[in-house]
């Protein structure tokens, strides 16, 4: 048996690679936030719904919580059938509530892409995981804890909403 490299065949999709990042650490004394940011989300007939976004490249799919689906699912359509199941970091399994494709805008740069639905159990509203920074091209800097986002022939610098206000951005 090998498995496919299709992801929409697989059914299981490992939704962090690593420990749980969204706990805020600290290592030699310098404290370390999940980055967050906002994005708009846009359905075929122009509305938009704007959430703030967890970003996190050890997440394997991207997905919304199944709390701001409930608020924000209503401009955005219908969702469709999903088959895919997360694994959790705890090794527990949960079936997605449903995949929503369309136009999802971060920056200024606007990518088709997907999110799966999902209980995050008040952990974020959206975690936007590696599947949308590799077709964003986001480049994270960690040492700035800011994003670059290539639009059009420039740079956008994203910064992180968890830290803007402790660093005076």
């Amino acid at each position: 048996h090998v498995a496919s490299t299709d992801p929409d065949i697989i059914d299981i999709v490992e939704l962090y690679t690593v420990g749980n990042p969204a706990l805020t650490i600290e290592k030699n004394h310098i404290e370390a936030y999940p980055f967050l940011s906002g994005i708009e989300i846009h359905n075929s007939t122009g509305e938009i719904a704007r959430v703030t976004a967890f970003i996190d490249s050890g997440a394997m799919t991207n997905v919304m919580c199944t709390e701001t689906w409930r608020r924000v699912g209503r401009r955005l359509g219908h969702l469709e059938q999903s088959h895919k199941k997360l694994r959790m970091a705890n090794g527990a399994i949960v079936p997605s509530e449903g995949v929503w494709r369309g136009t999802i805008d971060w920056g200024g740069k606007k990518v088709s892409g997907q999110f799966e639905i999902f209980p995050s159990g008040g952990a974020w509203s959206f975690l936007l995981g590696k599947p949308l920074l590799e077709q964003f091209g986001a480049i994270h800097r960690h040492d700035t804890d800011t994003i670059l986002l290539r639009v059009g022939t420039h740079y956008v610098e994203l910064y992180n909403r968890a830290t803007t206000t402790k660093r005076g951005k």
